[in-house]
């Protein structure tokens, strides 16, 4: 027997190789109970010119274009709901420490061990396709970083935080824009953006020593900037994983996605506060 065709046109007995074809003159050739499997397509019996039928492998599977949409809706919307839950929690640690204030140690030092866990186990759930078990850590991550976050309530007036808020979703609206309308690959500004967060972390370390105004202007403007290119960044990340990697389903980009878009919100958030926002 022959090699299949791989589009699948017939298959062609060695023995009949010098036969005519079969030709289709009032008579149905039936092959009852028989399968034919060929390039990723399954052919049913009883096998005539009318009565046939052909099953295309994974038929609801979604087009680039789809998965591009998809994977960018479903990490906006993962980031929406981990900024909501923070928020949520954030109010309920000041109701907490109003109500007893030696809870504020043990509710800090447990939510910064809990963040940083649920960060590492977030990204291994991603990595094995973990959906369920990414969501739940995810959750966990954004309660415990609200915990970590309520001292703005403390430091700024509400008035100053819900005014800074719209604006980091103005920024980060318009940056998510321009980063899908642009031509441009922002691929290769991944070792400069992450030099650049070494070097805020630097700054804001001796920051923390010397206490200059002219270097924490200067740390406020910088992260702002950094953030914004990697927000950018991020967003042609998840569109190119959509397209390119295949085999992780659009949810698990989702999530990674919205994790780390949460995070440069947060991280805008606190920048644009700490610039612009009226202190108590």
């Amino acid at each position: 027997m022959q090699q299949n065709n791989p589009y699948g046109f017939h298959i062609q007995n060695e023995a009949n190789a010098s036969q005519p074809a079969y030709q289709n003159t009032g008579t149905q050739y039936q092959n009852t109970g028989t399968q034919f499997q060929n390039a990723g397509a399954s052919y049913y019996g009883p096998m005539d010119a009318e009565s046939y039928t052909v099953r295309q492998p994974f038929p609801d599977a979604l087009s680039p274009t789809e998965r591009k949409k998809k994977a960018l809706v479903t990490s906006l919307a993962i980031m929406c709901v981990g900024l909501l839950i923070s928020t949520v929690s954030a109010f309920a640690s000041i109701i907490l420490i109003v109500i007893d204030q030696q809870l504020l140690m043990p509710l800090l030092i447990g939510s910064l061990i809990l963040e940083i866990s649920m960060l590492f186990a977030t990204t291994s759930c991603i990595n094995k396709n973990k959906i369920a078990g990414g969501i739940i850590c995810y959750t966990l991550f954004a309660i415990s970083n609200g915990v970590m976050l309520f001292s703005i309530f403390f430091s700024y007036s509400f008035a100053s935080i819900i005014s800074m808020f719209l604006i980091t979703t103005l920024v980060f609206g318009a940056t998510t824009i321009v980063a899908l309308v642009i031509p441009k690959d922002l691929s290769g500004w991944s070792f400069s953006l992450i030099s650049g967060l070494f070097a805020l972390l630097g700054l804001g370390i001796i920051n923390l020593f010397v206490n200059l105004p002219a270097l924490d202007l200067f740390i406020c403007v910088l992260g702002i900037i950094l953030f914004i290119a990697i927000t950018a960044y991020d967003i042609q990340k998840i569109s190119k994983m959509a397209v390119e990697d295949k085999a992780t389903s659009v949810w698990s980009i989702g999530l990674f996605g919205g994790m780390n878009l949460y995070l440069d919100f947060i991280n805008m958030l606190l920048k644009f506060l700490r610039l612009f926002g009226r202190r108590k």
